[in-house]
């Protein structure tokens, strides 16, 4: 109790197990179908995973009148706030109607002058409280004894009612705020991407091209710079013959690896003077795969971009990247230069940035 804050004069700070009844749960043997199928209502903390809103009515299952005798499982009234006690420790909702848990919960059974609402609210915050009192290895489990313990405070009767009038009328235009915040997300994505079909379709500077007629056209261009690669690549093949001190045997340049082709079939139809390409043959060296190093080689020396340092039009500042240790030849392979580009290719392909 010692990390907890003065209360207002009327307030009293208390324990869980001085305002109600702490009620467990049970779970009865899964493989006896007859204990389940039933008509009342059952709930786990998967149930709690997927719901939505502050009161709940029940789970996935329900059980029968003999699953609910061969279990721990008891019955809470209308009203009792669960509370989940273990994987995880935290879920809080309020009972619509009489209803059952497992044994991932630590229920309260509230006593007459407090508000379950008021409770709900609580709770919702106090997770912290919870895990502090919680023990367990493979996992943290809250027994009964400790969530008696929970620490709450206790506003007069009314005040309790007033409260939750004024935080659901508030927390209600938060919602609403965050649903309209989402929905203009979700238009800005899409403006999003119909601007970068515009552009890439060339609608975007279609009267320009008309002032200015290219001095090059994509053909063109496409063509010199297929013909710098193929001369950079013989350029360091001829090394490293001289390396090795061999003559470049007969018909070395047919090694050469091509660039991959598009596949232009369900493509749109471009400006005239564009063309489509691979970006296989636009880049100079690569594609090339990032550097996975162990945990021990974290904390001194080079910054390392990591899926997390970087979206679209965000990175991490640079002195507030992960510094890692990498051998000489290791950071001469990896490093990134100035207009080098950089794609998440697992888990998400949202990350895309330049350096």
């Amino acid at each position: 109790m010692s990390e907890l804050w003065a209360l207002p004069a009327s307030w009293q700070w208390s324990k869980m197990g001085d305002i109600a009844e702490v009620v467990g749960g049970g779970t009865p043997d899964t493989k006896n179908p007859g204990n389940f199928n039933g008509s009342i209502p059952w709930i786990t903390p998967s149930d709690m995973a997927v719901h939505v809103g502050k009161e709940i009515r029940g789970g996935s299952r329900c059980l029968t009148e003999q699953g609910i005798s061969s279990s721990g499982a008891r019955w809470l009234p209308a009203g009792a706030v669960l509370f989940s006690s273990r994987a995880p420790i935290g879920y809080v909702a309020i009972a619509a109607c009489p209803v059952t848990t497992n044994q991932g919960f630590k229920s309260f059974v509230l006593t007459d002058d407090i508000d379950s609402s008021y409770i709900y609210h609580w709770l919702s915050s106090a997770k912290q409280y919870a895990e502090a009192l919680a023990s367990g290895t493979t996992f943290l489990e809250l027994s009964g004894a400790k969530a008696a313990l929970l620490p709450v405070p206790v506003a007069p009767a009314k005040e309790q009612r007033r409260i939750v009038a004024k935080l659901e009328e508030l927390l209600s235009d938060l919602d609403a705020g965050v649903a309209e915040l989402q929905a203009a997300r979700k238009k800005l994505a899409l403006y999003r991407q119909s601007l970068l079909k515009a552009a890439v379709e060339g609608a975007l500077t279609a009267e320009w091209r008309r002032q200015h007629p290219p001095e090059e056209t994509g053909e063109q261009l496409l063509q010199r710079i297929l013909a710098e690669r193929r001369a950079r690549w013989e350029a360091r093949q001829l090394a490293k013959f001289e390396a090795q001190s061999k003559a470049p045997p007969k018909g070395w340049q047919e090694s050469y690896p091509e660039p991959v082709k598009p596949d232009t079939a369900d493509l749109p139809s471009m400006p005239q003077s564009w063309v489509w390409a691979s970006l296989d043959a636009l880049i100079a060296q690569g594609p090339q795969n990032g550097l996975y190093l162990p945990a021990t080689k974290y904390g001194t020396g080079t910054p390392i971009l990591r899926i997390d340092d970087y979206q679209i039009g965000w990175h991490r500042p640079r002195a507030e990247l992960n510094l890692v240790s990498v051998e000489a030849d290791d950071k001469a392979t990896y490093s990134l230069r100035a207009g080098d580009l950089v794609i998440n290719r697992v888990n998400s392909m949202t990350h895309l940035g330049q350096r």
